[in-house]
């Protein structure tokens, strides 16, 4: 099911409808049965049947994706968007916790979709595959629209920590 994610990498799609305000909904909160998901994702599928919707917040700043947290790397620093508007996953706290393991640096800041497509590499975190990278926004190549070093060294890491390789597994080797 995820396979792709590992081959192709995601494709993020960022719809019209935004993520809804922290003042109306706590987004730690975990809460799939929000109705702007599936319009998002129906505006999404349109430009891709496969494509994962990232949302952005009323002020245009990249917030997470349904099932997953989203990343971008310039140089060798993660950065995520801002706690406000996310909900904090774990998959995502191991990405923050191998960081400094792989020479790595996690902070966290509001971002736009152009910083974005000017990023060396973007992932996609969550629980059943770890993570994904991603390699296209709106279309758009990320970098070179490959997964990129840092991405090969994370899962490296994480494969580590658990004991078994993780793209074996999601690629059924």
């Amino acid at each position: 099911m995820w396979r792709h994610l590992f081959t192709e990498g995601a494709h993020v799609v960022t719809p019209s409808i935004r993520h809804i305000p922290p003042q109306c909904i706590e987004p730690k909160m975990k809460n799939r049965s929000r109705l702007h998901w599936w319009l998002a994702d129906k505006q999404s599928q349109a430009v891709d049947p496969r494509a994962v919707t990232l949302l952005l917040d009323l002020d245009g700043n990249v917030t997470e994706c349904a099932g997953s947290n989203f990343v971008i790397v310039k140089g060798n620093t993660i950065i995520s968007p801002s706690p406000r508007n996310i909900l904090a996953g774990v998959s995502l706290q191991t990405v923050r916790e191998l960081a400094p393991k792989i020479g790595m640096e996690f902070i966290e800041r509001d971002f736009q979709p152009y910083d974005v497509v000017n990023a060396d590499e973007a992932w996609l975190t969550t629980t059943p595959y770890c993570m994904a990278p991603c390699t296209r926004i709106n279309s758009t190549p990320i970098a070179d629209g490959q997964p990129g070093k840092w991405f090969r060294k994370m899962i490296a890491a994480w494969s580590e920590r658990v004991g078994l390789s993780i793209p074996d597994q999601v690629l059924g080797c």
